[in-house]
């Protein structure tokens, strides 16, 4: 499963590049890491990581919605 926290990692890293670089794109990756976390999460049983992941999940859809306001 560490080959699935480093590809996390990743797309995490991705997606505050993306948001950086002003690609509206960066908030839905965001959004799907946070999912994706949840099933790392679930399959790890470290679910301390579904509270951080909806968190940031409920931080990227605000952040989404205020770009798009």
């Amino acid at each position: 499963m560490s080959l699935w926290s480093f590809a996390l990692a990743g797309l995490g890293i991705a997606q505050i590049y993306l948001t950086g670089k002003k690609i509206r794109f960066g908030w839905i990756v965001g959004l799907m890491t946070s999912g994706l976390w949840c099933v790392y999460a679930i399959a790890t049983q470290e679910y301390g990581f579904i509270l951080s992941a909806a968190v940031f999940a409920s931080i990227h859809y605000r952040n989404y919605k205020e770009w798009n306001s």
